[in-house]
């Protein structure tokens, strides 16, 4: 009979770990929410889209996520704790910015 009860939780176990894996693979695995030269830039959210000619505050919040197996039912349970925050300023700028006063060589090149 204790054979049994542990066969069953782990069996609850392993099919809270698929929810959890199933779950990653949905909010993470989407190709479209990573951006950069090699993927590794996580898009956090459509909604933050900074302009030239305005910026934007964002609000950052870290949590500490603990996961908790209670020994007597195996249920799997998470307990969130705020770690820390942040805010900042973010304006979108063009990747080349002109300086005034910094001759180009590469122009005058070309104008010649």
């Amino acid at each position: 009979m204790r054979q049994n009860t542990r066969i069953e939780q782990l069996t609850e176990l392993a099919a809270a770990a698929n929810e959890l894996a199933d779950l990653l693979a949905k909010q993470y695995g989407s190709p479209d929410k990573w951006m950069g030269p090699s993927k590794t830039d996580y898009v956090i959210s459509n909604e933050i889209v900074p302009t030239f000619d305005k910026m934007q505050t964002i609000t950052v919040k870290v949590m500490n996520v603990t996961l908790k197996v209670d020994s007597t039912t195996s249920v799997l349970s998470t307990d969130q704790q705020v770690a820390g925050s942040a805010t900042f300023s973010a304006r979108r700028y063009s990747a080349l910015t002109p300086e005034i006063g910094v001759r180009c060589s590469v122009w005058e090149h070309q104008a010649a």
